[in-house]
């Protein structure tokens, strides 16, 4: 997903214009569609409409530096994107169309917009299962050293309600993954600076799991066969978390 606030809800736009083709050529092959089907899938379409709108409208005061919504409205339009993104995912499975990860990549893009504009974040599944996918397909330095940016900017952005981590025992508790696909992804940037910074937030967000994910990376420095610098890295915070306890 672009960084860039026009680029980005372009977009946006254009991915929702293609997922609400779809599930409406779909129900048209398989039945007409009902009247009221008809209206709450246009009071959804209207609904994303007016979002865009507003976000759009927002951009523009920023290029001409006006002042912009505070953090809660920002939060709010963000979280209101991500309830609109839930119907959808239900109208898709209406339509007999698995759209998961294209759901998951729009989510993505509302987050990138709300946390680059001071709002929180609160629904990481969704954030985090579009990063995870991303990251399996890209292999480019440039596009790794993209998503890592887009990874520390929505981690700063999580509410405080989400990082106090009260769910510890669940391994797969999406401000966990988040941490740790940081970590991941810093890594096979090959940027030390990178690196120091998400190992950081690791120690920090994550102390238990921290020692384990080191472990975890000193044998893939051997498997991968990771570059000097890198190892060096790796083996430093390693040496740091031996001995302490872990999850893992």
């Amino acid at each position: 997903m672009s960084s860039n606030p026009a680029v980005l809800l372009s977009d946006l736009e254009r991915g929702l214009q293609d997922i609400f083709a779809s599930i409406q050529e779909q129900l048209s092959a398989r039945t007409a569609i009902s009247e009221a089907q008809s209206t709450q899938l246009n009071n959804l379409t209207g609904g994303f409409e007016k979002l865009l709108q507003v976000l759009e409208e927002l951009e523009q005061q920023a290029n001409i530096k006006q002042e912009l919504l505070d953090s809660k409205s920002i939060t709010e339009l963000g979280g209101y994107a991500f309830t609109l993104l839930q119907e959808l995912q239900t109208w898709c499975a209406q339509a007999s169309l698995d759209c998961k990860n294209t759901t998951d990549q729009l989510g993505l893009g509302f987050a990138i917009w709300t946390s680059g504009r001071g709002g929180k974040l609160f629904n990481l599944e969704p954030i985090v299962d579009a990063i995870a996918a991303l990251a399996n397909q890209t292999l480019e330095q440039q596009q790794l050293q993209h998503l890592f940016h887009n990874i520390m900017q929505i981690l700063l952005a999580v509410d405080d309600s989400v990082r106090q981590d009260l769910e510890k025992t669940n391994p797969f508790r999406p401000w966990r993954i988040l941490n740790i696909n940081a970590g991941i992804i810093a890594t096979r940037t090959h940027d030390p600076d990178r690196m120091e910074i998400a190992f950081g937030h690791l120690l920090r967000n994550l102390p238990e799991d921290a020692p384990g994910f080191f472990s975890e990376g000193m044998e893939q420095m051997d498997k991968l066969d990771y570059p000097a610098h890198v190892r060096a890295v790796m083996s430093r915070y390693h040496g740091q978390t031996q001995g302490k306890k872990s999850l893992h």
